[in-house]
């Protein structure tokens, strides 16, 4: 795709000057100690700062300001779901602070380490030989957090069919309807071959490499996964599926999502976890369309100039690729009952 053949990370935030939302919230968190430099942290999705408190490092997320504090944007949620992985002794950021008021945040430790992806920030930080453990022991992380009973407060858990149909609104906002001309086709494969009785518990619902945090460069270890905001209660295949479509670079127009040699192939990611290729094809074929209509909405919200991120204009090409690597695995699933 050019640009160094890697999938861009965008800074969310425009201005160097924070928003008063998170310079009140830092303040609060800091309690009279020597509050730093804040900088935006980077990404695409949520709204977190980092912020520099006598001396240590520590990232803040507060809810997109405008935004109702429901759904992706409660940080209290996120915040009290990150201590309970903790206490399960899931590697995730610690919670150092957290506020549930009128205007809630969060505060956790700023970790030494990087994502598994690679950035247009540099090169990749680890090579083959240390990404391939790297890689396995992110497989045995997603397993670890499938094993914590999903709070009670998460609700009932989302039924494959329902998990399908919440895309629907969001593929009628695409910038570009050729990008999702197949998206109909898809969908009603999806529903006609939905699993009967998926194993459910707690779902990630982004789990792939860039939300997963590595370090230090010398003596490298899994050190967190982040950004937790559409976790729920739902079938876990769907992680694995997830982290499927960002293993295999098939998937995607022109190298928009490179994947680094040495992490684990889907088939490898497959039989970590315990499934079959054929077991996991349905949750696959979901990860493919999700993720083709969040391109649509994505670009969207940024060519109306509602949300700035030129990475959806790189990855636009992709939306097609996706939709049809989709219905290629549909035709290799099997039904689970």
């Amino acid at each position: 795709m050019g640009h160094g053949a890697r999938c861009r990370v965008m800074t969310q935030h425009l201005s160097s000057e924070p928003p008063p939302e998170v310079r009140r919230a830092a303040e609060a968190f800091a309690g009279g100690r020597l509050l730093g430099a804040m900088r935006p942290m980077p990404g695409h999705a949520g709204f977190s700062y980092g912020i520099d408190v006598a001396g240590a490092g520590y990232v803040l997320r507060i809810p997109p300001p405008g935004t109702r504090h429901d759904g992706p944007a409660d940080v209290v949620r996120q915040a009290r779901l990150l201590q309970a992985l903790a206490s399960a002794g899931v590697p995730v950021p610690t919670v150092r602070g957290l506020e549930e008021g009128a205007a809630p945040w969060f505060a956790v430790d700023l970790l030494p380490g990087t994502t598994l992806r690679p950035t247009d920030d540099g090169p990749q930080s680890f090579d083959a030989e240390t990404l391939g453990p790297l890689g396995l022991d992110t497989v045995d992380a997603m397993a670890a957090i499938h094993r914590v009973a999903p709070p009670s407060w998460l609700g009932l858990p989302r039924t494959p069919e329902e998990t399908v149909r919440q895309w629907d609104r969001f593929a009628e906002r695409s910038a570009d309807p050729v990008l999702l001309k197949d998206a109909p086709r898809v969908r009603e494969a999806l529903l006609e071959r939905t699993p009967r009785s998926p194993r459910t518990g707690l779902v990630h619902g982004d789990f792939q490499w860039g939300n997963v945090l590595a370090g230090p460069l010398d003596a490298p270890r899994l050190l967190a996964v982040i950004d937790w905001e559409l976790a729920h209660h739902g079938s876990l295949l769907d992680d694995v599926g997830w982290l499927i479509i960002f293993s295999d670079a098939g998937f995607w127009a022109d190298e928009a999502m490179p994947v680094p040699a040495g992490l684990p192939t889907p088939d490898a990611i497959a039989s970590r976890y315990g499934v079959t290729a054929a077991e996991v094809s349905w949750h696959v074929a979901l990860a493919g369309y999700a993720f083709a209509v969040i391109i649509g909405l994505n670009l969207m919200l940024h060519r109306r100039g509602k949300r700035h991120d030129p990475l959806w204009e790189l990855l636009a090409p992709s939306a097609p690729v996706l939709m049809r690597r989709a219905a290629e695995h549909l035709d290799t699933a099997v039904v689970l009952g």
